[in-house]
Parts: structure tokens; C-alpha cells; sequence
């Protein structure tokens, strides 16, 4: 009950990149990882639903705005040009499958969340029929193999800990949580914004 948000909200986690598992899963044939380039505009906002699409359902419950889609949706296709973002695509056949996107994490006096040489995962996802299949790992590994390449030393994310996705995931991936946000608020609206998932 606690960590479904009778309690937690969201958790806040590190994982020590000295220590990541650099074994892959074996992927279908058709599926290859690549870094996404500034050719990808498309690929980009064509994955933006993932997260609130899983975000709207029981037991988040966090409301979508209909108003906010195309917001997000512009926000991912600048993912392509955005410098300090390094974001790694799954296609299939041509067609984006799953993400993941990291930033470089400035650490600061007031944040003991954020070690030095840090480096943040933001976004992450794989579209719903291909769940299972390794290309969340594979993506994991890419891009925590790449951090670890170029110099970074720890990876921070956070999720809602009601994302049972999340919550199983990146835990199996080596993530420890380090804090958590006690803080729980079902916006009212949900129970019409449902409906768009």
C-alpha cells in the first residue's frame, strides 16, 4: 500500500555505472538500436503517447490534458536537435519501437541527489506489443555503456512508484532508490481523461 502512492509518489534513484551488466539480450532480427540524429523529428514525436499513455491508467492515475498532447508531442521531435540530449531509438522495419533519452546531470550544493559526472535518464519506453521482447535492456545497456564511455560515473532517474512498469524494471537494471517524494495527489479530472488512452 505504501508504494502505491498510500505513500510514495515518486522515487528517485542511482546506479553506480562502474557496476553495470554489459550482457545484451538477444533481440528479434528486425530490431536494431541506433542513436537517434537530427533527421528524426518524426521518429521522435511519434513516441511521445508512451509515457502518458501508461500514466493515465490505474493505479497512476496522472491526467492528460487534451490541450498538452501536441505540446509533448513538439517537445520530443526537438529532442532531435537538442545538444545536450542523447537519445537512443529502436526501430523496427524503419518504425520507432522504444526510446530512451539521457541528459548530463549538473550537480549542485543544494542537490544530494546528483553526484558529479552524473548523468540523467528522463525518457524510456517500448511500445506495448513489443514489451518483453529485450529492447528496454538493450536500450538500457546502450545507453548506460555510452555514459560510462564518455566519462559519466553515475545515471540518476525517478519514476512514479505506482508505474509498476518502472517500479520493476529499473530496479532488475541495478537502479537503488536514494529518495522518495511523500506526496500523493489523484487529480479529479483523470476520470474523464482516461478515456483517451
Amino acid at each position: 500500500w505504501f508504494s502505491l502512492a498510500f505513500g510514495i509518489e515518486q522515487v528517485h534513484a542511482l546506479l553506480d555505472l562502474a557496476a553495470i551488466d554489459s550482457v545484451r539480450p538477444e533481440l528479434p532480427d528486425d530490431i536494431i538500436i541506433r542513436q537517434a540524429g537530427s533527421g528524426d523529428r518524426s521518429c521522435l514525436a511519434s513516441m511521445s503517447d508512451l509515457i502518458w499513455k501508461t500514466q493515465i491508467r490505474a493505479p497512476v492515475w496522472a491526467a492528460m490534458m487534451p490541450e498538452t498532447i501536441g505540446e509533448v508531442a513538439t517537445g520530443w521531435s526537438g529532442l532531435a536537435e537538442d545538444e545536450e540530449a542523447i537519445a537512443w531509438l529502436a526501430m523496427q522495419g524503419g518504425e520507432p519501437v522504444g526510446v530512451q533519452v539521457y541528459w548530463p546531470a549538473d550537480a549542485a550544493k543544494d542537490n544530494m541527489l546528483i553526484a558529479e559526472r552524473s548523468i540523467h535518464l528522463g525518457v524510456a519506453g517500448t511500445r506495448t506489443h513489443l514489451r518483453g521482447k529485450g529492447i528496454g535492456t538493450a536500450l538500457t545497456a546502450q545507453g548506460l555503456e555510452h555514459a560510462a564511455a564518455t566519462g559519466h560515473t553515475t545515471c540518476e532517474t525517478d519514476w512514479r512508484s505506482t508505474n509498476l512498469l518502472s517500479s520493476r524494471f529499473w530496479p532488475r537494471r541495478g537502479f537503488r532508490p536514494t529518495a522518495y517524494r511523500l506526496a500523493r495527489r489523484v487529480d479529479t479530472r483523470i476520470a474523464w481523461a482516461s478515456s483517451m488512452g
